[in-house]
Formats: structure tokens, sequence, C-alpha cells
């Protein structure tokens, strides 16, 4: 099995190529980035682990280059962001090349644009497995579990924090103690902005539709937890209701506190109306991310509340009966390059030789909650029992303004 790692200096295809390393064997590695010192080190640790590994620059926005890279390899690993950029271009040479691809993609847009690929996946032969870090994911594969026993589902909402008043760790800082050089924090501020403006696409009455950004969204679930999201771009309100069969609506909430809230919201407006760009929109977020305390008292912006880390809320009928069913994790750890980089490689050694039909999919179409769930618990070392929950309520209310 010979594997492409593109990105896989930066600090989750690193953590994805460690995990790997501890599970599995491949007849070569190759960790190709743009930073060639930075991959060479990489590839020099996992040497250091017993994997045939080597580096190899590369600009992957130079197809000819990333074409003859990927000549004769076996699955290549997408670990370069922002997707909006890169996702579709780079799934598009793998399928030119006819070789099996695994990536992060967590932006909603090109979720729908690889998806549309599908019948050139299958044509090429080769399968292409999109969003398979955490969120998306392994949010993915608690949507799965979540389903489980209903009769008919209608309506999805998915839920991840960004920081709350009990827990003040925050994405726009994950990279921190990152301990390569690769920080990942401006694309993530990327990302975030690209989700959290204009209109994302995401499932309403059972068509794929537009939906406005940063409206608030209340939850009071039994079970689950209280507390406020805000409406933001991500790709499971894109794959789940299809791959699900859900016939309402999907949204995604951004979980945050009262003054990240306000700071935000206030950015992301002042950059949609072109009144700042990416590099001042930053400079604020620094100043609003650095704060030493979380706050949760603003009754214009609601902050998260107990809420999980992560969750995925279904409303569906059961036995004759309207209800809510849902899984939650609340034990994800800080560092991004940890909590998304540690499913990520689990997912990729899990279906770099696995019998999979052709085509392009989201994670829960292809992956097992198990041994998926209890190897991710083991490298986030969380005690398989309180890795994740679910449960379910009689239907409430669930707001959504």
């Amino acid at each position: 099995m010979r594997i492409i790692a593109l990105g896989g200096a930066g600090g989750m295809g690193h953590a994805a190529l460690k995990v790997m390393a501890s599970e599995y064997t491949f007849s070569e590695v190759i960790v190709a980035d743009l930073n060639a010192d930075a991959a060479q080190l990489v590839a020099t640790e996992l040497r250091a682990l017993g994997q045939p590994a080597s580096s190899q620059r590369i600009d992957v926005s130079d197809r000819e280059a990333l074409l003859e890279l990927l000549a004769g390899a076996d699955l290549v690993m997408n670990s370069v962001g922002p997707y909006f950029r890169f996702g579709v271009p780079i799934l598009e040479a793998a399928i030119e090349s006819k070789v099996r691809y695994i990536d992060l993609c967590d932006d909603a847009q090109p979720t729908v644009d690889m998806l549309a690929l599908d019948e050139r996946a299958k044509a090429a032969g080769i399968t292409a497995v999109i969003g398979a870090g955490a969120s998306p994911g392994l949010m993915n594969v608690f949507a799965k579990l979540a389903a489980q026993g209903l009769d008919s589902l209608e309506d999805i909402t998915v839920g991840w924090t960004l920081n709350n008043a009990q827990r003040n760790w925050d994405m726009m800082r994950a990279g921190e103690d990152d301990e390569s050089d690769e920080k990942g924090g401006d694309a993530a501020l990327v990302h975030f902005f690209e989700q959290f403006m204009h209109t994302v696409p995401a499932y309403v009455d059972g068509q794929l539709s537009e939906r406005a950004t940063r409206h608030q969204v209340r939850i009071d679930v039994p079970g689950l937890g209280s507390g406020t999201g805000y409406s933001v771009g991500h790709p499971e309100p894109v794959t789940l209701p299809a791959t699900l069969k859900a016939h309402g609506s999907s949204l995604s909430v951004c979980l945050m506190s009262s003054d990240r809230a306000i700071a935000l919201t206030g950015i992301a407006a002042d950059l949609e109306a072109g009144m700042i760009d990416y590099a001042q929109a930053g400079e604020r977020t620094i100043d609003a991310v650095m704060a030493p305390t979380a706050v949760d008292d603003d009754p214009a912006f609601p902050g998260a509340g107990d809420l999980p880390t992560y969750f995925v809320l279904l409303s569906g009928e059961r036995d004759g009966k309207q209800v809510h069913q849902f899984a939650g994790c609340v034990s994800k750890p800080a560092p991004m390059r940890i909590g998304t980089g540690v499913p990520y490689g689990i997912a990729t050694g899990t279906i770099a030789e696995a019998d999979l039909a052709p085509g392009v999919y989201p994670l829960d179409a292809v992956m097992e909650p198990e041994p998926y769930l209890t190897k991710v618990a083991e490298h986030w070392g969380v005690p398989r029992d309180q890795l994740y929950f679910t449960g379910s309520a009689p239907i409430g209310e669930l707001a959504k303004s």
C-alpha cells in the first residue's frame, strides 16, 4: 500500500500519520508538503516508528506536479486546506490518477461539489471518502448511532463547540500547543469565517437549499442539555440527510460563549460587507479569543450553556411516537491536531485496504462504529465508556430562528 500524504507535515496530517504508524503497516508513505523541511522531519519520525517513509515538496496548485506525484499510488490523504480552494481539484486529480482518496473537508459547498463527482469516481473505479476527521467524520458515526431504532427521520441538528464558559478553549487557538511548526490557526480562521458568512448549503424540507448563517438556534432537550448555537456552514447538513434518509431539514450550529458570539458575529458581518479583509479579521479575532475568561451572560447573544462539545440531535418517529434521539461527546481533546487528526488517522487506516464500492462517500456511509470508536478512544486517551453518550427524549420544542 503506497500512500501519499498531502499536507502531511501540518498539525492534523502529522497527527493522523502518527496514529497510522502505531496501528498499521504500509509499504511506503510519502509525506508531501509545501514545507519541505517539515515534511522531512515527519518522514524521519515515521521511519523511527517503523514505517518506510520519505518526503517530497509539493505545491498542490501545480496540477502536473500533483498528477506526477499521484502516479502509481494506492491512496492519497488530502490534508491541505482550505478545502473550498483545494478540495475539488485534488479529488479530480485522484480520480484522473485512479487513486483511492480520503480527506478532512470541513467546508459545505466543496462537499456538495465533491459529491457531484460520484459518477466520475465510479467510472474510474476509485473510492473517495470525504470529511473523515472529527466534525465531519466522528460526528457522522455519532449520527449513525443516534439514528438507530428510528422508524422515520425528519430533522437533523449538528452542534460543535468553539468554546464555552466551562471550557475556555477555542479552535482559533488550537495550534498553540502543537508540537510541530505547522500551527494551522490561519487556515482555521479562514475556514470559520467562510462558513459564518452569506448563505450555506443544507437541506430544507427535504431539498438541498441555501440557509442563512449566524441565526441563533435554541436547543433544550432533556438528557442532552440546554443552550444556544449559531447557524454555520458544515458538511454534515449536506451529507447526513442523504445517508440517513431524512425527510425534513438539517442545520449545523456553532456553540460559543456570549463574548465570542458578540465579537465573531460582528467580525463576520464586517467581513461579509467588505469593510475589512481577512488579515484585519484575523487581528480582531486574536483580540476576541485571547480573553482570559469566557462569559455567558449577554441575553442578546446567549451562550452554549451545558450542551456537549459535539452532538447530533435527530427528530423522528419511533414506535408511533415523536422523539428526539441524540449522541454526544464531552471528552474531545482541546488541541485540534489531536481531536481531528486521531479519528482521521483511524479512518484512513481502516479504509486503506477495505473492500469498498467505487464512488464518493461521507464517512458514515463506509465506516462501522467498531472498532473505529474503540481506537479513537484509545488514541484520545479517553476510557471507551466515556467517549460518547446516546439518549432519547419525547419530542419537545427545538427552536429554530
